[in-house]
């Protein structure tokens, strides 16, 4: 009886690679591709970040990516589309949340190679499997339930003489939009019911002087009420939980079911689920356990079926997967 090599990753039967690689054909510049491998996690949040139309800083309009800049990103690649509300109805139809397609990312880190399997791309694909995030929300309002905002008081957007004309989120604070702008589209930290995800949501910014948040911030600062250059604003998120469960329509809480922190966000049906008088530890320990199963029937599931395509030589590029995850203590 042969037996294995200590460090070789020996799951299953023997399988041909070609199987993995058939499907996804390879269209990303030399560039692209190293930035896939040297970093998947974070070349597919760019993608994701890029998918997402950005509003303009009064949300009258929207900047896009063509289709080649999402997928093709170049460092210095701008939004050259420049689009109004109503000619992003599929965006706006499109479901809020979006399951990543965790082995559609693994072919095509490894069709980056032509050559075959190589340590650094074994590398990638482990990271990709074990730290990608399950799902995405992409988080528009004002896009996605955009008939609904336009009847709310809070987010309409008026004419001087008083026609709705748009909408535009309102601070969390004072309630209204009069002073908000939008400011950049981020991907963040979400702690979903089972796993880790992501949501894409819009920093905005408010400066209404007469704002408490806005007053709290020029009093830390120590500026001068009566200067005439003041600017300092407010910054909070598109979703922020007042928002979402106070003045946006009901509707709102059923699209983004999810509290939105300062460092992220967490699901609500996960919050309720923990809710308790626990320490910070305790409930630690519960969500980390949760993950844990996840990982355990899910993950390494996944990863093992993707070495499996390999022969036992070829297996030696991928790294030994962990037996348990790794959550930051609070």
């Amino acid at each position: 009886m042969s037996k294995k090599k200590q460090g070789t990753l020996g799951f299953g039967s023997k399988s041909s690679s070609s199987d993995i690689t058939a499907s996804q054909t390879c269209t990303l510049t030399q560039a692209n591709k190293t930035s896939l491998v040297t970093d998947p996690v974070k070349f597919f949040n760019t993608r994701h970040k890029r998918s997402v139309p950005s509003p303009t800083k009064d949300g009258s309009q929207f900047k896009c990516f063509t289709k080649d800049a999402i997928y093709n990103p170049k460092p210095s690649g701008r939004r050259t589309l420049n689009r109004l509300p109503e000619t992003l109805i599929e965006f706006s139809n499109r479901p809020v949340k979006t399951d990543v397609g965790i082995m559609k990312q693994a072919r095509e880190i490894i069709s980056t190679n032509a050559n075959g399997m190589t340590v650094e791309i074994g590398n990638a694909v482990h990271k990709s499997v074990t730290k990608s995030p399950v799902a995405v929300y992409n988080c528009m309002p004002c896009l996605q339930m955009r008939e609904a905002l336009l009847l709310c008081e809070y987010t309409q957007v008026k004419d001087k003489n008083g026609n709705v004309i748009g909408v535009r989120a309102p601070c969390p604070c004072c309630e209204t939009n009069e002073f908000t702008t939008y400011s950049a589209l981020r991907v963040r930290p979400l702690d979903d019911v089972d796993s880790k995800s992501v949501f894409v949501d819009v920093k905005c910014e408010c400066r209404n002087l007469n704002c408490k948040a806005v007053k709290k911030i020029i009093d830390a600062a120590k500026i001068s009420s009566s200067s005439s250059n003041i600017d300092v604003c407010y910054s909070f998120s598109n979703v922020h939980y007042k928002l979402i469960h106070k003045l946006y329509p009901p509707v709102a809480s059923s699209k983004y079911p999810f509290i939105e922190r300062k460092n992220g966000g967490v699901h609500s049906r996960l919050r309720r689920s923990f809710f308790s008088l626990d320490s910070e530890t305790d409930m630690h320990s519960k969500l980390a356990a949760r993950y844990q199963d996840y990982y355990r029937v899910n993950t390494l599931p996944l990863y093992l079926e993707i070495v499996q395509k390999y022969n036992s030589i070829q297996r030696r590029a991928f790294p030994v997967p962990d037996k348990t995850i790794l959550l930051h203590q609070p």
